[in-house]
Order: C-alpha cells, then sequence, then structure tokens
C-alpha cells in the first residue's frame, strides 16, 4: 500500500514537471542586462530606444518554437518614425535574457508600416539572420539591408530557437513608452490571451512590467550625397548569398509599369546573387530605370549575369514574390519598372549558368534621393551662378497641362528675386508634350514656397517674362506641370524665389509625356549648366 501511494506521489510529481516544461510570457535569469555595442563605421546608429530598462526578468516573450510548440509562436514589435532623408537599416541590437543557457539558432526581424497603434502592412522580413551577443543580447545583421522611406513604422525582433534544447529567449522591456506602446500577438493562442492577431502589449499581457522594448537601429541615412544622376555601382558577385535556380530570361527587358513574373529557368543549380537596396521617397509611383552592364570590370561576367527588380523587398527563396521586372538578357543594357510611391526596392544581379565571382556595373537612375524617369536638376540660387530680375509669375494655382496656357501676369514688379535656368531642347522632329515634375522640398536647405518654376521656348528672358513663355507650375509644392514643345525646339526652364532672395534647393525632372519618334530622350537631351 505505501508503494502503491508512492508511485501515485512520484506520478503525480512528473505530471506537475511536465505541466511546467511549457514555454512561459516573461522569464530569464535574471542578471545585469549587457546592451549590445554601438555599430562599427561605416554604419551609425539611427534610432536608439536602449534606455530606461526595466527590472530583472521584465520582459517578454517573442520566439519561433520548434514544430511541437508552434501554439506558443509569438511576436513583439515597437514602433519608430523615419526622417524625411530616408534609412538603410544594416542592423538591429536587441537587449535580451535566456530561460537557460541559449543561444538562440537565429533571428528574425519584421519591419511593418503603421497600423494605427499597432503594426500594418508587412514592409520588409529578413529570416534566419545571424547574429553577435551573449546572454540574450543580440547585434543582428540585416542582409540584403532594409531601405525605409520617410514615415513610422514597426519593427519585431523573434528569436529562433527550440524550446526543448534552448529554453526560451526575451526581449527585455523599456518602463518608458515612445510614440505608440509595444504590440503582442500570438497567432496559435499557446498563451491564452485571445490575442491571435496584433493588440497592444499591456492589454494582452497586464502584468508586464514596461510598455516598450529595448532596441537599437543601425544603417545609413539616404541622402542627396549617395545619388548622383548617373551613379554606376561597380560590383561583382562574392559568393557570401547564393540561390537554388535563377528567372528564366525571356529577351524582353521589362518597361513600366513592369511585367508578369516569366518564370523560372528550372534545376537545382547554386548560384551567387547580389542584392542593392534602394528607396523611392518620392510620394508618387515612381518609372525606375535599372542600367545593367555585364561586361564590366577586371573579371565580366558577360552572359552569366542576370538583373532583376524587386519592390519592396527579395526573397531567393521564393523569387516571383515582389517581382517588377528584369533586363531580359545577359546583355549591357536598361530596362524599366515602377516602384510604388514611398516604397524600397531592391536590385537583384543574379549568376545564369555557374556561381562565378565575376564583374557587372548596375545603376539605378537618381537613386535614392528622386527616384523618377528622368534626367534631374538640382538647382539652389547659389550666388554667383544665379541671376537676379524685378517681380516674378503671378502664381494662380493652376498647374499647366499639354496644350500650355496664357501667360498669368507679373507679380511685384518692382521686387528683386533670384532666378535660375536649365536648359533643353525636344530632339524630335514632333511636337512633344513634356512633363515637368518639380521639388522645391530638395536637401539640405529646402526652398519651400520661395520658389517657382516656369518653361519657356526657345529661351528665357527675365526682363520680359511673357517671352517665350509655355507654362508654369501654378504653385510652389511639389507637383508636376507640362508644356508642349515644337519639334525640335530648345527650350528653358526658370526658377524664381517668390518672397526673398534665398540660397535654397529645389530640383527639377523633365521627361516627353507625349511624343513621336520613340527616341531615347535622356542620351540625347543634355541640361545646360546653371547660367544667369
Amino acid at each position: 500500500m505505501i508503494e502503491r501511494v508512492l508511485r501515485i506521489l512520484a506520478a503525480g510529481a512528473l505530471c506537475a514537471a511536465v505541466a511546467v516544461a511549457q514555454p512561459t510570457t516573461s522569464g530569464g535569469r535574471g542578471g545585469v542586462q549587457v546592451q549590445a555595442p554601438a555599430p562599427a563605421s561605416p554604419s551609425a546608429v539611427l534610432y536608439d530606444q536602449m534606455d530606461n530598462p526595466a527590472g530583472a526578468n521584465a520582459n517578454v516573450t517573442s520566439q519561433d518554437f520548434e514544430a511541437g510548440f508552434d501554439q506558443f509562436d509569438a511576436q513583439i514589435a515597437d514602433d519608430f518614425s523615419v526622417p524625411a532623408e530616408g534609412w538603410t537599416i544594416t542592423s538591429v541590437d536587441v537587449d535580451g535574457d535566456y530561460s537557460a543557457a541559449g543561444p538562440a539558432a537565429s533571428f528574425n526581424v519584421y519591419f511593418y508600416a503603421d497600423g494605427g497603434a499597432i503594426p500594418g502592412a508587412l514592409v520588409a522580413s529578413r529570416l534566419g539572420q545571424t547574429y553577435a551577443g551573449a546572454a540574450g543580447d543580440a547585434s543582428i545583421t540585416l542582409v540584403p539591408p532594409v531601405a525605409l522611406a520617410a514615415g513610422d513604422y514597426w519593427v519585431s525582433v523573434q528569436a529562433r530557437q527550440d524550446f526543448g534544447t534552448a529554453g526560451q529567449w526575451f526581449w527585455h522591456n523599456r518602463t518608458v513608452q515612445t510614440a505608440d506602446g509595444a504590440a503582442f500577438q500570438n497567432p496559435g493562442d499557446g498563451f491564452g490571451t485571445g490575442c491571435t492577431t496584433w493588440n497592444t502589449k499591456m492589454t494582452c499581457l497586464p502584468s508586464q512590467v514596461g510598455p516598450d522594448q529595448l532596441y537599437r537601429l543601425n544603417g545609413t541615412v539616404i541622402s542627396c550625397a549617395d545619388c548622383p544622376p548617373w551613379n554606376w555601382i561597380a560590383s561583382g558577385f562574392t559568393g557570401a548569398t547564393t540561390q537554388v535556380d535563377r528567372i528564366f530570361r525571356d529577351g524582353s527587358p521589362s518597361n513600366c509599369p513592369g511585367e508578369p513574373f516569366p518564370g523560372m529557368l528550372g534545376g537545382s543549380t547554386v548560384l551567387n546573387y547580389e542584392a542593392f537596396v534602394f528607396a523611392n521617397v518620392s510620394a508618387r509611383n515612381a518609372c525606375v530605370r535599372v542600367l545593367f552592364d555585364p561586361d564590366a570590370g577586371a573579371t565580366p561576367c558577360g552572359v552569366n549575369a542576370h538583373a532583376v527588380l524587386y519592390s519592396p523587398s527579395y526573397d531567393p527563396a521564393n523569387q516571383g514574390l515582389n517581382y517588377l521586372g528584369d533586363v531580359g538578357s545577359s546583355v549591357r543594357q536598361n530596362f524599366r519598372a515602377e516602384v510604388p510611391a514611398g516604397a524600397p526596392f531592391t536590385v537583384v544581379v543574379v549568376n545564369t549558368t555557374s556561381a562565378a565571382l565575376c564583374t557587372f556595373n548596375v545603376a539605378v537612375v537618381n537613386a535614392p534621393c528622386q527616384i523618377e524617369f528622368g534626367r534631374e536638376f538640382v538647382g539652389d540660387f547659389s550666388g554667383g551662378s544665379s541671376g537676379t530680375q524685378l517681380g516674378r509669375l503671378f502664381r494662380d494655382g493652376i498647374p499647366s497641362t499639354c496644350g500650355n496656357k496664357a501667360f498669368p501676369g507679373v507679380f511685384n514688379p518692382g521686387s528683386t528675386y533670384n532666378y535660375e535656368t536649365a536648359s533643353g531642347s525636344n530632339p524630335s522632329t514632333h511636337a512633344a508634350c513634356y512633363e515637368i515634375e518639380f521639388n522645391p522640398n530638395q536637401c539640405p536647405t529646402p526652398c519651400g514656397v520661395n520658389a517657382h518654376a516656369s518653361v519657356h521656348s526657345p529661351a528665357y528672358n527675365p526682363a520680359d517674362m511673357s517671352q517665350g513663355y509655355l507654362a508654369d507650375v501654378g504653385s510652389s509644392v511639389e507637383q508636376s506641370f507640362f508644356a508642349t514643345l515644337a519639334g525640335g525646339a530648345p527650350f528653358t526652364v526658370a526658377v524664381t524665389n517668390t518672397s526673398s532672395q534665398a540660397n535654397c534647393t529645389y530640383s527639377l525632372v523633365a521627361r516627353p509625356s507625349i511624343f513621336g519618334d520613340g527616341f531615347e530622350w535622356w542620351d540625347t537631351m543634355s541640361w545646360s549648366s546653371v547660367v544667369p
């Protein structure tokens, strides 16, 4: 009888032990947190939320478990804002804890658009990323980097870790809330919170200490210095990133808005690939032109390289996902595809026949500051290279359309204003309606409402602004206007201050909107130097 009771007690103890051996929402082994170090040059700290740590074991689960514990898979996300210049994020640092010795096999990092106090649509994901660090702290390298245009976003860091052999990883909490508090989701509801989709962490887990998480974003600011109009990237395959199979080369370079996915070649060949990340920081969709030269460098790839465009990101395991267009053939030529407003995009170059360490050149026109289908002219009313005039055009609020409009008149004829000009010509033998994209908010010193643009042919006369007048932008805002030019006609775009003489910065992009002849205008047209 005694033996039977002991057996029952032993069995009960075993059952209790089994019941305890499952994931929890918080935990760890306590101790002082060791925060991940700041990134090495050339990366810089873009956003730092490593301050105000909560106490020991004040943390929360964010883990991708093995199959036997899938119901406990959960994510935590926290929000941040990207300024006007845009960011390229190369690594994410997190402060965390292990419940046992760990370590995590890798980390998954997700970026979401803002959904209003919780994460919205997925923008980019980097799965199975390598990291450095110990005791639960991690500095996670993103391959490829993630480019984000200005806006509000959420980042979610999730450990890929087997509970049965390595225990749990917990993301350490922060006592101070910045913007929105952290968010939580547990699709399998293993923790019984009911939060199977995103909700605020403190709603799902009210016993948590601290509304935010400890993390840091590292990378580079997308600045105007990074994007001359023709910015060749001389590169080559390093062998560091590989994929199985590639897309089929259909011989047709894509054009805007893009083309259907051409399908996979088929096969199990392992090929090298390189990814180059940019962002369309414009508020409009952009017809992006990619320049590809597989015959460049010390060991040219020739037919053993192919270029493809993706947005918002590239997944080598699913090459049809996010596909926009490709170069069609492994020759020196260009292709185009439309990238959504504010979206990151990736140009991928991949071997075609074998994993060779060969060289190539690739470029994106005017990326990433002003991703536009055209050649960009940037001016700044910079002293001696600009002129002055008395009066300026009256801003009637109406951007010109094809066919032009009547001269709107002169405003403040007794006041002095700066002006600058950029000149080009219509190389077609037919009349062409040109679109002029005007941005008075260019870095580093935006003009804002203190700039206005107009088109004149054959030239601009500051003493008589009605002479040769064709069109103007109407208002001092970032927008397009149109001017119809006679075949072969020269023309000048004039930009003037509107309220005061200021050396501020703006940009112009001109492109034919309706024309004949099918000319490659960007190779024929030449902007002059800034002249008074």
